[in-house]
Parts: structure tokens; C-alpha cells; sequence
């Protein structure tokens, strides 16, 4: 029964100090889905944290973000969908639409918001999208990624995600591929995003929460991010993927709001 009470009392608190509402933003018969938490008391003029979720789309771990930052006084918005982003194929090309339409969703979210300036928190996959952006677009001045990296061949390559495992070994047999370095040169011809072979952010805030035990998306693939653009770690543990993005929400929310706020 207490454990009702605190629930109630949560979901009372978590309402108080702003509004929530989707929107919808298109370019011909492309369109972009975002929910939007409106702070009651926008402290943040002109500022918006565009929040990029993980393989499976926004979850209450983002929400609750969302929450958080709109209670602090800005403009927080979820990059919920876009047109075609759970379209499922062996061949390779379906990166290159992935990743490519990825970037046109956040394109059409600055454009639309063109006079402010862009804050990206991604976790996961969405921060392999948040980390293209950020160094393509100098709109965006604060970036936090939690286990993200670069590399985007590479982390597909050797991922343990269920469903990059199983494509993998379906298109081992389908395509006669002999060997791992013939696999991942294919995907490099697919992936039309790579960090690093982008401009390096400059003059920007952007820091990582690391997992040292992620096979999800590799370690090495996480720190090679950061050597490659001398990001400021902010959180380091020793878990695997999942477990990093809850203990990173459950425990060090204040380190993640901190890191934009102050």
C-alpha cells in the first residue's frame, strides 16, 4: 500500500512544472514525430535539449529526462520517429537509408528551430546519431552521448545486439562473404556517416558516460570516440550496455543534468 502511495505521489510530482504535447514536422511526405515538454517557467531562452533514444524508440528512461530538464526550465523535446525508421532488410544498403534518414530528421528539426541553440543527449544508437550531428552542424554547442561511439561499421561488425548478431550470419550465407575484414569493409560502403571522417566539434561542450564492460557497443569503440575528439568523461562504469543506461538514469541523473546546466 506505501508503495501505491509513492507511486501516486511520483506520478503527481513528475506532472507539476510543465506541459507535454507531440509535433509533427514534415518535408514532403517525410515527417518527424516529436513529444515536447514545455516548461512553465522557460529559464532558457532560445536553448533546446533534443533528446535521441536508443533501438526501440522513447522509453521511460527518456521521459523521465524529459521530465527533469522541463522542470529545470528548458525547452525539451524527444526525437520520437521518423518516416520509415523501423524499415527491416538483410542488404547492406539498409544502413546507408538508416543512418541517412536519421540525419534528415534532426536536419529538419534545426531547421525548423533554426534561431535556437541545440543541446543532444543520446544513448545508444542514439548517440551514434547525436555524434554525426553534432559534428555536422555547428547549431548544436552541447552534446552528452552515454555509451555511444565511432566507428559505426565497426560497432555493427561486432556488436552482441540480437538482431545485428542474426543479420550478420544471415548475410554471412547469403552474400558468401569468406571473413570478418571482407563483412566489415562492406558495411564501410554502406555506412554514409562515419565521426571519423568528419570535421572535428570544435568550441563545443561534449562528454561521455563510458561503459567498460559494453559489448553491445564496444568499448573500444567508446573510447576511440573519445580519443579521437578529447571528449570529457563524465561517468565511468563497469557494466554492461543496459545496465549502464539504467544505472546512468537511476543513480547519476544529476551528473547528466549538471553537465548541460552549469
Amino acid at each position: 500500500m506505501h508503495f501505491l502511495y509513492l507511486s501516486v505521489l511520483c506520478a503527481w510530482l513528475n506532472m507539476f512544472g510543465y506541459s507535454s504535447n507531440e509535433e509533427f514536422v514534415k518535408k514532403g511526405s517525410f515527417e518527424v514525430v516529436l513529444q515536447n515538454y514545455h516548461p512553465e517557467n522557460n529559464l532558457y531562452k532560445k536553448k533546446i535539449l533534443l533528446i535521441i533514444p536508443p533501438t526501440g524508440g522513447m522509453n521511460f528512461i527518456d521521459q523521465s529526462y524529459a521530465r527533469k530538464f522541463a522542470r529545470r526550465g528548458i525547452n525539451t523535446k524527444i526525437l520520437r520517429n521518423w518516416s520509415n525508421d523501423d524499415e527491416y532488410s538483410i542488404e547492406f544498403d539498409i544502413h546507408n537509408r538508416f543512418y541517412t534518414r536519421a540525419q534528415n530528421a534532426i536536419d529538419l528539426i534545426l531547421q525548423k528551430y533554426s534561431e535556437h541553440e541545440v543541446w543532444i543527449l543520446g544513448t545508444s544508437v542514439g548517440g551514434l546519431h547525436g555524434t554525426i550531428a553534432t559534428a555536422r552542424h555547428k547549431q548544436i554547442t552541447k552534446a552528452l552521448f552515454i555509451v555511444s561511439g565511432a566507428d559505426i561499421s565497426s560497432i555493427i561488425s561486432n556488436s552482441d545486439q540480437e538482431v545485428l548478431v542474426e543479420a550478420k550470419k544471415i548475410r554471412f550465407e547469403k552474400f558468401n562473404i569468406k571473413n570478418e575484414n571482407q563483412y566489415l569493409q562492406k558495411l564501410r560502403k554502406a555506412i554514409p556517416y562515419e565521426v571519423q571522417k568528419l570535421s572535428i566539434p570544435r568550441n563545443k561542450k561534449i562528454g561521455l558516460v563510458i561503459s567498460t564492460n559494453d559489448k553491445t557497443v564496444p568499448t573500444s569503440n567508446q573510447i576511440l570516440l573519445e580519443n579521437y575528439w578529447q571528449t570529457q568523461r563524465v561517468s565511468t562504469l563497469s557494466l554492461g550496455h543496459t545496465p549502464s543506461v539504467v544505472f546512468t538514469w537511476f543513480f547519476n541523473s544529476r551528473k547528466i543534468k549538471n553537465f548541460f546546466l552549469k
